[in-house]
């Protein structure tokens, strides 16, 4: 399993690096789950939960967010599409308590991609804050989430 999770991410690193020019805007690169929902609601970001289908189905996942697990073999292209499909979004990314999320966020910051946001408290909440379930932000069911994800990973 360890070393299925090194090559997704050694495959994430190079479809970034070598498949996608750096978007000029940058980012702050840590939100809130309060500044994430309301990007998310204003049009202006996406954000990717990370984490794995069993843990969606476990506790829903944040209204708007768009499940990608980074626990799929797929997670590198998904993501190189997510980023050329939506060039005037900010990309947020969230898992259960931001470990995960920390973790791609210094792959690409080590490959010179800063502008993704990590909301750091995650679903569950972290020393950076309590998280979106414990704050009462709105959860839907895995089935209304991966339906709302377009096919392209185009937002509207």
């Amino acid at each position: 399993m360890r070393v299925l999770y090194n090559i997704t991410i050694v495959f994430v690193v190079l479809a970034l690096y070598f498949g996608t020019a750096v978007r000029a805007q940058a980012a702050d690169s840590l939100w809130s789950v309060e500044q994430a929902q309301t990007k998310i609601e204003d049009g202006t970001a996406l954000m990717l939960d990370i984490r794995t289908e069993q843990e969606w189905a476990d506790t829903g996942v944040a209204k708007g967010a768009w499940p990608v697990s980074m626990h799929k073999a797929d997670f590198g292209q998904n993501l190189q599409s997510i980023i050329q499909n939506n060039p005037d979004k900010t990309i947020a990314i969230i898992c259960a308590t931001g470990g995960r999320t920390a973790y791609i966020m210094k792959i690409l910051a080590q490959n010179n991609i800063n502008d993704f946001v990590d909301v750091s408290e995650g679903m569950m909440g972290s020393s950076k804050g309590a998280g979106w379930i414990k704050k009462g932000l709105p959860v839907v069911s895995i089935s209304v989430a991966q339906t709302a994800v377009p096919l392209n990973f185009k937002a509207q």
